[in-house]
């Protein structure tokens, strides 16, 4: 019987499906989308959330009183603050 597609009833699915690098190739292009999905939508850390840590207070806090910022009275102020925390 004669095949009436321009490309021929070998051609029909152009390379997808025939052996294994069909299956293996939509596999692939799966997983790339899992992957994406869970990349988007991962949830956050506290460090990506910026709050930073009491510690890390505390150092920009003597960071500022090394620039002259803020005098020693408004680090001790500042610094039993955060320590309370």
């Amino acid at each position: 019987m004669m095949n009436n597609t321009p490309f021929g009833a070998d051609d029909m699915m152009m390379g997808w499906g025939t052996g294994y690098s069909g299956p293996l190739i939509m596999l692939a292009i799966a997983a790339l989308i899992i992957l994406a999905v869970f990349a988007i939508f991962k949830p956050q850390t506290p460090h990506q959330l910026d709050q930073p840590s009491p510690e890390h207070s505390i150092i920009i806090l003597k960071e500022r009183l090394a620039r002259g910022e803020i005098d020693e009275k408004e680090y001790e102020v500042k610094r039993r603050y955060l320590d309370r925390e």
